[in-house]
């Protein structure tokens, strides 16, 4: 599982794109990658473009992100969090759902095209 990621001061926006087989603990290295950059600031808002994986997370690995989202609160305060996907499947719904319902100050959404992401997040 590979993921690169870019942090645009200018547009107030972290960009993480993922590809491969989705793997919990790859996903763990990644993101502390992002979570020790010293150019991750409050004000900050997320695109995490998952249109490249090749497999759905399991429930184990959304737990997982929740625990990486309420870390990014922590470091950076309320934010908008935006996630790329394919299509709107069960999967993604489900993910919204208990994103929105266990951190409030983040607000999640899913979109299907990048272009409608950078809007909502005034990138």
């Amino acid at each position: 599982m590979k993921m690169s990621y870019s942090i645009d001061e200018r547009a107030a926006l972290v960009r993480a794109t993922w590809h491969g087989v989705h793997d919990p603990i790859a996903v763990q290295s990644r993101v502390m990658n992002v979570l020790d950059d010293p150019r991750l600031q409050p004000g900050l808002n997320y695109l995490s473009d998952q249109r490249g994986l090749d497999t759905k997370p399991t429930s184990v690995a959304v737990e997982t992100g929740l625990l990486y989202l309420e870390m990014l609160l922590a470091r950076i305060g309320p934010f908008k969090y935006a996630i790329l996907a394919n299509e709107l499947d069960l999967y993604t719904a489900e993910q919204l759902k208990y994103f929105s319902e266990r951190i409030p100050q983040v607000q999640v959404r899913i979109f299907l095209d990048e272009s409608s992401a950078e809007n909502w997040l005034g990138a």
